[in-house]
Protein backbone atom coordinates (compact mmCIF):
# COMPACT_ATOMS: atom_id res chain seq x y z
CA UNK A 1 0.00 0.00 0.00
CA UNK A 2 1.49 3.18 -0.92
CA UNK A 3 0.95 6.20 1.68
CA UNK A 4 -2.49 7.94 -0.45
CA UNK A 5 -3.49 4.43 0.33
CA UNK A 6 -3.16 4.08 3.83
CA UNK A 7 -4.65 7.48 4.36
CA UNK A 8 -7.44 6.42 2.84
CA UNK A 9 -8.18 2.68 4.62
CA UNK A 10 -7.12 4.54 7.97
CA UNK A 11 -10.01 7.54 7.14
CA UNK A 12 -12.53 4.52 6.71
CA UNK A 13 -11.82 2.30 9.60
CA UNK A 14 -11.58 5.00 12.01
CA UNK A 15 -14.84 5.70 12.70
CA UNK A 16 -15.69 2.04 13.09
CA UNK A 17 -13.30 1.55 15.43
CA UNK A 18 -14.28 4.58 17.39
CA UNK A 19 -18.02 3.21 17.35
CA UNK A 20 -16.88 0.05 18.36
CA UNK A 21 -14.40 0.82 21.39
CA UNK A 22 -16.14 3.93 22.32
CA UNK A 23 -12.99 5.96 22.68
CA UNK A 24 -11.28 8.00 20.04
CA UNK A 25 -7.91 7.68 21.55
CA UNK A 26 -8.46 3.54 21.69
CA UNK A 27 -9.79 3.83 18.18
CA UNK A 28 -6.52 5.23 16.96
CA UNK A 29 -4.50 2.92 18.83
CA UNK A 30 -6.02 0.09 17.18
CA UNK A 31 -5.70 1.77 13.52
CA UNK A 32 -2.04 2.02 13.75
CA UNK A 33 -2.10 -1.80 14.92
CA UNK A 34 -4.33 -2.91 12.51
CA UNK A 35 -2.03 -1.43 9.39
CA UNK A 36 1.26 -2.86 11.39
CA UNK A 37 -0.68 -6.32 11.58
CA UNK A 38 -1.22 -6.53 7.92
CA UNK A 39 1.48 -5.30 6.60
CA UNK A 40 3.60 -7.85 8.62
CA UNK A 41 1.89 -10.48 7.15
CA UNK A 42 1.85 -9.23 3.72
CA UNK A 43 3.73 -5.47 2.25
CA UNK A 44 1.53 -6.04 -0.40
CA UNK A 45 -2.05 -5.98 1.84
CA UNK A 46 -4.96 -4.07 0.67
CA UNK A 47 -7.64 -2.57 3.07
CA UNK A 48 -9.75 -5.60 3.37
CA UNK A 49 -6.11 -7.38 5.17
CA UNK A 50 -6.37 -4.47 7.35
CA UNK A 51 -9.72 -4.25 8.02
CA UNK A 52 -9.57 -8.38 9.04
CA UNK A 53 -6.98 -7.23 11.58
CA UNK A 54 -8.73 -4.21 13.15
CA UNK A 55 -11.80 -6.17 13.31
CA UNK A 56 -9.76 -8.94 15.70
CA UNK A 57 -7.97 -6.24 17.60
CA UNK A 58 -11.38 -4.28 18.44
CA UNK A 59 -13.26 -7.74 19.12
CA UNK A 60 -10.44 -8.69 21.73
CA UNK A 61 -10.13 -5.12 23.59
CA UNK A 62 -14.21 -3.75 23.44
CA UNK A 63 -16.01 -4.20 26.54
CA UNK A 64 -19.40 -5.99 27.17
CA UNK A 65 -21.05 -2.14 27.88
CA UNK A 66 -19.21 1.16 26.75
CA UNK A 67 -19.52 2.77 30.53
CA UNK A 68 -17.10 5.36 29.67
CA UNK A 69 -16.86 7.08 26.85
CA UNK A 70 -14.42 10.42 25.06
CA UNK A 71 -17.65 11.40 22.86
CA UNK A 72 -19.21 14.86 23.17
CA UNK A 73 -22.71 14.68 25.73
CA UNK A 74 -24.83 15.74 22.74
CA UNK A 75 -23.38 13.26 19.81
CA UNK A 76 -26.62 10.59 18.05
CA UNK A 77 -23.90 7.86 18.42
CA UNK A 78 -24.01 7.53 22.21
CA UNK A 79 -27.43 5.59 22.36
CA UNK A 80 -25.33 3.14 20.02
CA UNK A 81 -22.66 2.58 22.57
CA UNK A 82 -25.37 0.88 24.76
CA UNK A 83 -25.31 -2.28 22.77
CA UNK A 84 -23.68 -5.26 23.07
CA UNK A 85 -20.47 -5.95 21.18
CA UNK A 86 -22.11 -7.67 18.58
CA UNK A 87 -24.35 -5.12 17.97
CA UNK A 88 -21.66 -2.16 17.89
CA UNK A 89 -19.50 -4.11 15.33
CA UNK A 90 -22.84 -4.99 13.28
CA UNK A 91 -24.03 -1.02 13.33
CA UNK A 92 -20.28 0.44 12.64
CA UNK A 93 -19.12 -2.01 9.92
CA UNK A 94 -22.86 -0.97 8.47
CA UNK A 95 -22.69 2.85 8.74
CA UNK A 96 -18.77 2.31 7.23
CA UNK A 97 -17.78 3.56 3.84
CA UNK A 98 -16.56 0.14 3.37
CA UNK A 99 -20.17 -1.29 1.79
CA UNK A 100 -21.71 -5.06 3.06
CA UNK A 101 -20.40 -6.51 0.62
CA UNK A 102 -17.22 -5.99 1.52
CA UNK A 103 -17.61 -6.30 5.26
CA UNK A 104 -19.42 -9.65 4.56
CA UNK A 105 -16.50 -10.92 2.33
CA UNK A 106 -14.30 -10.13 5.36
CA UNK A 107 -16.42 -11.40 8.34
CA UNK A 108 -16.60 -14.59 5.79
CA UNK A 109 -20.34 -14.33 5.58
CA UNK A 110 -23.01 -13.87 3.00
CA UNK A 111 -24.14 -10.73 2.36
CA UNK A 112 -27.98 -11.86 3.71
CA UNK A 113 -26.36 -12.81 6.86
CA UNK A 114 -24.88 -9.78 7.38
CA UNK A 115 -27.87 -7.86 6.31
CA UNK A 116 -29.75 -9.88 9.43
CA UNK A 117 -27.30 -9.02 11.77
CA UNK A 118 -27.55 -5.65 10.84
CA UNK A 119 -31.03 -5.72 11.37
CA UNK A 120 -31.12 -6.95 14.61
CA UNK A 121 -28.50 -4.38 16.02
CA UNK A 122 -31.42 -1.57 14.62
CA UNK A 123 -34.18 -3.67 16.13
CA UNK A 124 -31.88 -3.30 19.72
CA UNK A 125 -31.45 -0.08 19.07
CA UNK A 126 -35.07 0.82 18.79
CA UNK A 127 -35.65 -0.94 22.01
CA UNK A 128 -33.12 1.06 23.98
CA UNK A 129 -34.04 4.07 22.96
CA UNK A 130 -38.03 3.94 23.97
CA UNK A 131 -38.85 2.97 20.83
CA UNK A 132 -38.04 5.41 18.51
CA UNK A 133 -36.65 3.96 15.26
CA UNK A 134 -33.19 5.17 14.10
CA UNK A 135 -32.84 7.55 10.89
CA UNK A 136 -30.07 5.73 9.32
CA UNK A 137 -29.25 8.63 7.74
CA UNK A 138 -28.73 10.49 10.61
CA UNK A 139 -26.87 7.76 12.05
CA UNK A 140 -24.45 7.50 9.36
CA UNK A 141 -23.85 11.39 9.13
CA UNK A 142 -22.91 11.27 13.08
CA UNK A 143 -20.89 8.32 12.38
CA UNK A 144 -18.56 10.65 9.86
CA UNK A 145 -17.72 13.25 12.37
CA UNK A 146 -14.93 10.73 13.83
CA UNK A 147 -12.57 12.13 11.52
CA UNK A 148 -9.08 10.59 11.30
CA UNK A 149 -7.10 14.08 11.75
CA UNK A 150 -3.21 15.12 10.89
CA UNK A 151 -2.31 14.11 14.14
CA UNK A 152 -3.63 10.81 14.11
CA UNK A 153 -1.89 10.10 10.79
CA UNK A 154 1.18 11.57 11.91
CA UNK A 155 1.10 8.65 15.03
CA UNK A 156 0.06 6.34 12.37
CA UNK A 157 3.25 7.06 10.43
CA UNK A 158 5.31 6.60 13.18
CA UNK A 159 4.08 3.22 14.11
CA UNK A 160 4.72 2.01 10.91
CA UNK A 161 8.22 3.42 10.81
CA UNK A 162 8.90 2.14 14.10
CA UNK A 163 7.33 -1.47 13.34
CA UNK A 164 9.23 -1.67 10.32
CA UNK A 165 12.20 -0.99 11.71
CA UNK A 166 11.67 -3.46 15.02
CA UNK A 167 10.40 -6.37 12.36
CA UNK A 168 13.53 -6.20 9.79
CA UNK A 169 13.97 -9.68 8.63
CA UNK A 170 17.43 -11.10 9.89
CA UNK A 171 19.61 -13.47 7.51
CA UNK A 172 18.28 -17.43 7.31
CA UNK A 173 20.63 -19.77 7.76
CA UNK A 174 20.55 -23.12 7.05
CA UNK A 175 18.25 -24.84 8.73
CA UNK A 176 19.74 -28.14 10.22
CA UNK A 177 17.24 -31.12 10.33
CA UNK A 178 17.09 -33.18 12.51
CA UNK A 179 16.78 -36.45 11.56
CA UNK A 180 14.56 -38.57 13.52
CA UNK A 181 12.72 -41.60 12.38
CA UNK A 182 8.94 -42.72 13.62
CA UNK A 183 8.08 -46.20 12.69
CA UNK A 184 5.15 -48.72 13.06
CA UNK A 185 4.66 -52.07 12.74
CA UNK A 186 1.80 -54.27 12.66
CA UNK A 187 3.44 -55.91 16.01
CA UNK A 188 3.91 -52.29 18.14
CA UNK A 189 0.65 -50.80 16.82
CA UNK A 190 -0.45 -47.96 18.75
CA UNK A 191 3.47 -47.36 19.92
CA UNK A 192 6.37 -44.81 18.73
CA UNK A 193 9.74 -45.80 18.59
CA UNK A 194 12.58 -43.11 17.90
CA UNK A 195 15.81 -44.00 16.43
CA UNK A 196 18.35 -41.10 17.17
CA UNK A 197 21.38 -40.98 15.56
CA UNK A 198 25.41 -42.15 16.92
CA UNK A 199 25.93 -38.48 17.14
CA UNK A 200 23.00 -37.04 18.67
CA UNK A 201 23.71 -39.55 21.63
CA UNK A 202 27.43 -38.52 22.06
CA UNK A 203 26.25 -34.94 22.35
CA UNK A 204 23.83 -35.99 25.42
CA UNK A 205 26.78 -38.12 27.07
CA UNK A 206 28.82 -34.60 26.75
CA UNK A 207 26.06 -32.54 27.95
CA UNK A 208 25.35 -34.91 31.11
CA UNK A 209 28.83 -34.71 32.17
CA UNK A 210 29.13 -30.91 31.93
CA UNK A 211 25.91 -30.95 33.99
CA UNK A 212 28.02 -32.92 36.64
CA UNK A 213 30.80 -30.73 36.67
CA UNK A 214 28.39 -27.56 36.80
CA UNK A 215 26.72 -28.92 39.86
CA UNK A 216 29.54 -29.30 41.56
CA UNK A 217 31.54 -26.17 41.36
CA UNK A 218 28.03 -25.15 42.22
CA UNK A 219 27.96 -26.83 45.21
CA UNK A 220 31.62 -26.01 46.47
CA UNK A 221 30.76 -22.19 45.93
CA UNK A 222 27.68 -22.76 48.01
CA UNK A 223 29.59 -23.73 50.65
CA UNK A 224 32.35 -20.94 50.72
CA UNK A 225 29.14 -18.00 50.27
CA UNK A 226 26.93 -17.34 53.58
CA UNK A 227 23.18 -17.17 51.97
CA UNK A 228 20.86 -15.20 52.91
CA UNK A 229 16.97 -16.23 54.02
CA UNK A 230 14.85 -16.80 50.66
CA UNK A 231 12.36 -15.16 49.64
CA UNK A 232 8.78 -16.08 50.44
CA UNK A 233 6.92 -18.19 47.69
CA UNK A 234 5.01 -16.21 45.65
CA UNK A 235 1.12 -17.37 46.26
CA UNK A 236 -1.25 -17.25 43.42
CA UNK A 237 -4.08 -17.65 46.11
CA UNK A 238 -5.64 -15.03 47.70
CA UNK A 239 -7.70 -15.61 50.74
CA UNK A 240 -11.52 -15.17 49.84
CA UNK A 241 -12.79 -11.97 52.09
CA UNK A 242 -16.61 -12.53 53.72
CA UNK A 243 -18.85 -9.38 52.76
CA UNK A 244 -19.50 -9.61 56.21
CA UNK A 245 -16.40 -9.06 57.92
CA UNK A 246 -15.70 -6.44 54.91
CA UNK A 247 -16.95 -4.02 57.45
CA UNK A 248 -14.84 -5.10 60.48
CA UNK A 249 -11.63 -5.38 58.23
CA UNK A 250 -12.13 -1.76 56.93
CA UNK A 251 -12.59 -0.55 60.35
CA UNK A 252 -10.30 -2.84 62.84
CA UNK A 253 -7.36 -3.41 59.87
CA UNK A 254 -4.19 -1.10 59.20
CA UNK A 255 -4.99 0.25 55.38
CA UNK A 256 -2.35 -1.06 52.93
CA UNK A 257 -0.73 2.64 53.48
CA UNK A 258 -0.65 2.65 56.88
CA UNK A 259 1.59 -0.90 57.32
CA UNK A 260 3.56 0.65 54.65
CA UNK A 261 4.27 3.20 56.77
CA UNK A 262 4.87 1.17 59.71
CA UNK A 263 6.98 -0.90 58.18
CA UNK A 264 9.56 1.73 57.35
CA UNK A 265 9.83 3.40 60.53
CA UNK A 266 10.36 -0.02 62.15
CA UNK A 267 13.29 -0.92 59.35
CA UNK A 268 14.30 2.84 60.21
CA UNK A 269 14.09 3.26 56.11
CA UNK A 270 14.08 7.12 55.14
CA UNK A 271 11.10 8.20 53.20
CA UNK A 272 12.84 8.71 50.09
CA UNK A 273 14.85 5.84 50.08
CA UNK A 274 12.47 2.84 50.50
CA UNK A 275 10.65 0.85 47.45
CA UNK A 276 7.72 -1.24 48.49
CA UNK A 277 8.44 -4.68 46.45
CA UNK A 278 5.21 -6.47 47.89
CA UNK A 279 2.66 -6.57 50.05
CA UNK A 280 0.15 -8.81 51.09
CA UNK A 281 -2.65 -8.62 53.40
CA UNK A 282 -3.82 -12.14 54.97
CA UNK A 283 -7.15 -11.34 56.71
CA UNK A 284 -8.00 -14.77 57.60
CA UNK A 285 -4.54 -15.88 59.05
CA UNK A 286 -4.36 -16.24 62.90
CA UNK A 287 -3.45 -13.64 63.77
CA UNK A 288 -4.04 -11.35 60.79
CA UNK A 289 -1.07 -9.93 59.42
CA UNK A 290 0.94 -7.80 56.69
CA UNK A 291 4.03 -9.99 54.29
CA UNK A 292 5.84 -6.66 53.70
CA UNK A 293 8.78 -7.01 51.32
CA UNK A 294 10.73 -3.60 51.47
CA UNK A 295 14.26 -2.33 49.99
CA UNK A 296 16.43 0.56 51.19
CA UNK A 297 18.81 2.48 48.70
CA UNK A 298 21.83 0.89 50.92
CA UNK A 299 21.09 -2.45 48.86
CA UNK A 300 19.37 -4.23 51.95
CA UNK A 301 16.43 -6.07 51.87
CA UNK A 302 14.13 -6.55 54.67
CA UNK A 303 11.07 -8.83 55.09
CA UNK A 304 8.56 -7.86 57.85
CA UNK A 305 5.31 -9.82 59.03
CA UNK A 306 3.24 -7.15 60.78
CA UNK A 307 0.10 -7.88 62.86
CA UNK A 308 -3.21 -6.00 60.94
CA UNK A 309 -4.98 -4.93 63.85
CA UNK A 310 -2.26 -4.04 66.66
CA UNK A 311 0.70 -2.66 63.92
CA UNK A 312 3.48 -4.69 65.82
CA UNK A 313 6.13 -6.96 64.31
CA UNK A 314 5.32 -10.37 64.48
CA UNK A 315 8.96 -11.30 62.30
CA UNK A 316 11.43 -9.56 60.37
CA UNK A 317 14.13 -10.51 57.94
CA UNK A 318 17.70 -8.36 56.77
CA UNK A 319 19.58 -9.31 54.14
CA UNK A 320 22.14 -8.23 51.36
CA UNK A 321 19.17 -7.41 48.43
CA UNK A 322 20.16 -9.74 44.81
CA UNK A 323 17.93 -7.02 42.76
CA UNK A 324 16.89 -3.51 42.73
CA UNK A 325 14.20 -1.74 41.51
CA UNK A 326 14.61 2.18 39.84
CA UNK A 327 11.34 3.84 40.65
CA UNK A 328 12.45 6.97 38.80
CA UNK A 329 9.79 8.63 36.76
CA UNK A 330 6.91 6.62 38.64
CA UNK A 331 3.63 8.00 39.46
CA UNK A 332 3.38 8.47 43.13
CA UNK A 333 1.71 5.48 45.15
CA UNK A 334 -1.22 7.21 46.08
CA UNK A 335 -2.18 8.53 42.23
CA UNK A 336 -1.55 4.63 41.29
CA UNK A 337 -3.88 3.56 44.22
CA UNK A 338 -6.51 5.96 42.85
CA UNK A 339 -6.46 4.76 39.12
CA UNK A 340 -6.81 1.03 40.20
CA UNK A 341 -10.32 2.50 42.28
CA UNK A 342 -11.09 4.12 38.96
CA UNK A 343 -10.27 1.70 36.74
CA UNK A 344 -12.37 -0.81 38.87
CA UNK A 345 -14.88 1.67 39.13
CA UNK A 346 -15.20 2.24 43.23
CA UNK A 347 -15.05 4.54 45.04
CA UNK A 348 -13.72 2.35 48.33
CA UNK A 349 -11.98 -1.05 48.59
CA UNK A 350 -10.27 -3.09 50.53
CA UNK A 351 -6.83 -3.61 49.14
CA UNK A 352 -5.25 -7.30 49.93
CA UNK A 353 -2.12 -6.98 47.53
CA UNK A 354 0.23 -4.51 45.90
CA UNK A 355 3.15 -5.77 44.06
CA UNK A 356 5.97 -3.76 41.96
CA UNK A 357 8.40 -5.10 39.16
CA UNK A 358 9.54 -4.66 35.95
CA UNK A 359 9.15 -7.88 33.40
CA UNK A 360 12.02 -6.26 31.65
CA UNK A 361 10.35 -3.83 29.07
CA UNK A 362 7.91 -2.00 31.29
CA UNK A 363 7.58 -1.07 34.93
CA UNK A 364 4.56 -2.74 36.17
CA UNK A 365 2.32 -2.80 39.82
CA UNK A 366 -0.04 -5.30 39.93
CA UNK A 367 -2.94 -5.14 42.75
CA UNK A 368 -5.74 -7.24 44.17
CA UNK A 369 -8.62 -5.85 46.15
CA UNK A 370 -12.34 -6.58 46.90
CA UNK A 371 -15.44 -4.55 47.73
CA UNK A 372 -18.07 -4.88 50.01
CA UNK A 373 -19.65 -7.44 47.82
CA UNK A 374 -16.68 -9.95 47.85
CA UNK A 375 -16.22 -9.03 44.59
CA UNK A 376 -12.26 -9.87 43.78
CA UNK A 377 -10.55 -7.50 41.27
CA UNK A 378 -7.02 -7.72 39.83
CA UNK A 379 -5.28 -4.65 38.43
CA UNK A 380 -2.03 -4.36 36.37
CA UNK A 381 -0.98 -0.54 35.59
CA UNK A 382 2.50 0.51 33.84
CA UNK A 383 4.18 2.44 36.90
CA UNK A 384 5.16 5.52 35.00
CA UNK A 385 1.87 6.40 32.91
CA UNK A 386 -0.62 4.62 35.01
CA UNK A 387 -1.76 2.41 31.33
CA UNK A 388 -4.28 -0.31 32.11
CA UNK A 389 -1.91 -3.32 31.26
CA UNK A 390 -4.96 -6.04 32.76
CA UNK A 391 -8.00 -6.10 34.39
CA UNK A 392 -9.94 -9.12 35.66
CA UNK A 393 -13.22 -9.32 38.46
CA UNK A 394 -14.73 -12.52 39.93
CA UNK A 395 -17.67 -12.61 41.53
CA UNK A 396 -18.19 -14.32 45.34
CA UNK A 397 -20.79 -16.80 45.00
CA UNK A 398 -19.98 -19.97 43.93
CA UNK A 399 -20.86 -21.67 40.97
CA UNK A 400 -22.93 -25.33 41.18
CA UNK A 401 -22.31 -28.20 38.64
CA UNK A 402 -25.66 -27.47 36.80
CA UNK A 403 -25.37 -23.86 37.04
CA UNK A 404 -22.50 -23.24 34.95
CA UNK A 405 -21.86 -23.55 31.23
CA UNK A 406 -20.26 -26.87 29.43
CA UNK A 407 -16.58 -26.89 28.08
CA UNK A 408 -17.84 -26.78 24.29
CA UNK A 409 -20.48 -23.98 25.28
CA UNK A 410 -17.47 -21.88 26.95
CA UNK A 411 -14.93 -22.56 23.99
CA UNK A 412 -17.69 -21.14 21.80
CA UNK A 413 -18.22 -18.19 23.66
CA UNK A 414 -14.42 -17.55 24.00
CA UNK A 415 -14.62 -17.73 19.71
CA UNK A 416 -17.54 -15.60 19.09
CA UNK A 417 -15.25 -12.95 21.36
CA UNK A 418 -12.55 -12.62 18.69
CA UNK A 419 -14.91 -13.32 16.03
CA UNK A 420 -16.88 -15.80 13.64
CA UNK A 421 -14.75 -18.69 13.65
CA UNK A 422 -16.12 -22.69 14.44
CA UNK A 423 -14.02 -25.14 17.05
CA UNK A 424 -12.66 -26.55 13.64
CA UNK A 425 -10.91 -23.04 12.83
CA UNK A 426 -8.29 -22.79 15.31
CA UNK A 427 -5.64 -24.86 17.50
CA UNK A 428 -6.87 -24.93 21.34
CA UNK A 429 -3.99 -24.92 24.12
CA UNK A 430 -5.83 -24.91 26.82
CA UNK A 431 -9.15 -25.84 28.30
CA UNK A 432 -9.52 -25.47 31.73
CA UNK A 433 -11.89 -24.99 34.48
CA UNK A 434 -10.60 -23.62 37.67
CA UNK A 435 -12.65 -21.70 40.60
CA UNK A 436 -15.69 -20.05 38.85
CA UNK A 437 -14.32 -19.65 35.46
CA UNK A 438 -12.78 -20.90 32.33
CA UNK A 439 -9.61 -20.34 30.96
CA UNK A 440 -9.65 -20.97 27.19
CA UNK A 441 -6.78 -20.50 25.22
CA UNK A 442 -6.29 -21.39 20.73
CA UNK A 443 -4.16 -19.97 18.42
CA UNK A 444 -5.82 -19.02 15.13
CA UNK A 445 -4.36 -20.10 11.39
CA UNK A 446 -2.52 -17.23 11.02
CA UNK A 447 -0.66 -17.92 14.57
CA UNK A 448 -2.22 -15.44 16.33
CA UNK A 449 -2.71 -15.79 19.79
CA UNK A 450 -5.94 -15.82 22.32
CA UNK A 451 -6.24 -16.39 26.02
CA UNK A 452 -9.55 -15.72 27.44
CA UNK A 453 -10.97 -16.16 30.58
CA UNK A 454 -15.12 -16.80 31.18
CA UNK A 455 -17.26 -16.49 33.80
CA UNK A 456 -18.31 -20.47 34.58
CA UNK A 457 -21.88 -18.72 35.43
CA UNK A 458 -23.25 -17.04 32.56
CA UNK A 459 -20.28 -17.23 30.20
CA UNK A 460 -19.75 -13.65 29.97
CA UNK A 461 -16.20 -12.55 29.57
CA UNK A 462 -13.61 -11.31 32.18
CA UNK A 463 -9.93 -10.41 30.60
CA UNK A 464 -8.57 -11.11 27.07
CA UNK A 465 -5.39 -11.51 25.95
CA UNK A 466 -4.01 -11.00 22.20
CA UNK A 467 -0.60 -11.67 21.32
CA UNK A 468 -0.20 -11.04 17.62
CA UNK A 469 2.34 -12.45 15.16
CA UNK A 470 4.98 -10.16 14.38
CA UNK A 471 6.31 -12.67 11.64
CA UNK A 472 5.30 -11.77 7.80
CA UNK A 473 3.15 -14.81 6.89
CA UNK A 474 2.06 -13.77 3.51
CA UNK A 475 3.41 -16.95 1.94
CA UNK A 476 2.71 -19.61 5.06
CA UNK A 477 0.95 -22.80 4.59
CA UNK A 478 -1.13 -21.81 7.70
CA UNK A 479 -1.27 -23.44 11.47
CA UNK A 480 -3.67 -25.90 10.18
CA UNK A 481 -2.19 -26.86 7.80
CA UNK A 482 1.21 -27.46 10.16
CA UNK A 483 -1.07 -29.63 12.57
CA UNK A 484 -2.26 -31.74 9.82
CA UNK A 485 1.49 -32.71 8.96
CA UNK A 486 2.43 -32.96 12.34
CA UNK A 487 -0.35 -35.66 12.97
CA UNK A 488 0.07 -37.83 9.71
CA UNK A 489 3.94 -37.93 10.45
CA UNK A 490 2.80 -39.23 14.21
CA UNK A 491 0.52 -41.12 12.79
CA UNK A 492 -2.30 -40.10 14.58
CA UNK A 493 -5.96 -39.52 12.78
CA UNK A 494 -8.73 -37.07 13.70
CA UNK A 495 -10.44 -39.71 15.38
CA UNK A 496 -7.71 -39.85 18.29
CA UNK A 497 -7.60 -37.67 21.12
CA UNK A 498 -4.90 -35.21 20.79
CA UNK A 499 -4.18 -32.78 22.81
CA UNK A 500 -2.33 -29.55 21.97
CA UNK A 501 -0.26 -27.36 24.29
CA UNK A 502 1.49 -25.66 22.25
CA UNK A 503 0.95 -23.84 18.54
CA UNK A 504 2.77 -20.82 17.88
CA UNK A 505 4.86 -18.96 14.98
CA UNK A 506 8.29 -18.53 16.45
CA UNK A 507 11.55 -17.30 15.13
CA UNK A 508 14.44 -20.11 15.32
CA UNK A 509 18.32 -19.30 14.45
CA UNK A 510 16.49 -16.25 12.82
CA UNK A 511 14.25 -18.03 10.69
CA UNK A 512 10.23 -18.01 11.35
CA UNK A 513 9.11 -22.02 11.89
CA UNK A 514 5.77 -22.98 13.57
CA UNK A 515 5.88 -24.97 16.97
CA UNK A 516 3.77 -27.34 18.00
CA UNK A 517 3.93 -29.43 21.23
CA UNK A 518 0.91 -32.03 22.07
CA UNK A 519 -0.03 -35.36 23.93
CA UNK A 520 -1.81 -38.90 22.70
CA UNK A 521 -1.82 -41.91 24.24
CA UNK A 522 1.00 -41.54 27.10
CA UNK A 523 3.29 -40.11 24.12
CA UNK A 524 4.79 -36.49 24.04
CA UNK A 525 5.28 -34.49 20.61
CA UNK A 526 7.32 -31.66 19.56
CA UNK A 527 7.79 -30.58 16.00
CA UNK A 528 9.06 -27.44 14.32
CA UNK A 529 8.27 -26.79 10.60
CA UNK A 530 9.09 -23.91 8.03
CA UNK A 531 6.09 -21.66 7.72
CA UNK A 532 6.59 -20.99 4.00
CA UNK A 533 6.91 -24.85 2.67
CA UNK A 534 5.94 -27.40 5.89
CA UNK A 535 9.40 -28.91 5.90
CA UNK A 536 9.88 -30.63 8.74
CA UNK A 537 13.23 -29.27 11.26
CA UNK A 538 12.81 -30.47 14.35
CA UNK A 539 10.63 -33.77 15.13
CA UNK A 540 10.92 -35.37 18.96
CA UNK A 541 8.40 -37.76 20.66
CA UNK A 542 8.73 -39.57 23.80
CA UNK A 543 6.88 -41.76 26.28
CA UNK A 544 5.30 -40.21 29.44
CA UNK A 545 5.34 -43.39 31.22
Amino acid sequence: MNSTEIRQTAEKMYPTAVLYLGSREQARAAVIEAFAAALRKSPSCGEKDVLVQLLRICQSRAPERVTETDLSADSPLLPLLKLPVSGRRNLSLHLSDFGDETVAEVRQISPEEFAQKTEKAMRQLTFLQGGTVPDPDALRQAFRTSVWSEEDHAALTDGLAAAEQQNAPAAEPAAAVHDISHKKTAGTAGKKTVAVPLWAVIALGLCIAVLCVTVVLTSLLRNRTPEHPALPAESEETADVDPEEYAHIQSSFLTLDQAQETARKETGVSETDAVFISTKLKPTAEPPYYEIDLLDGAGQEYLLKLHAEQGNVLESQQFKADHTLNTDGWLSADALRKQVLETAGLKDALFLKEKCANDGTLDLCKYELTDAHGRLYTVQLEAKSGALVKYSVEEPQSVSQSDMITLEQAKQKALSRVGDYEPDQVIFTKTKFEGRVYMIAFTLDDGTQYTIELNAADGMTNTVDVHPVSADTSHAIGLLRARDIVLETAGLTDDETVRFTKAKVDRNNGAYVYELEFENSGYEYEVSLKIDTGEMIKYRAWSLT
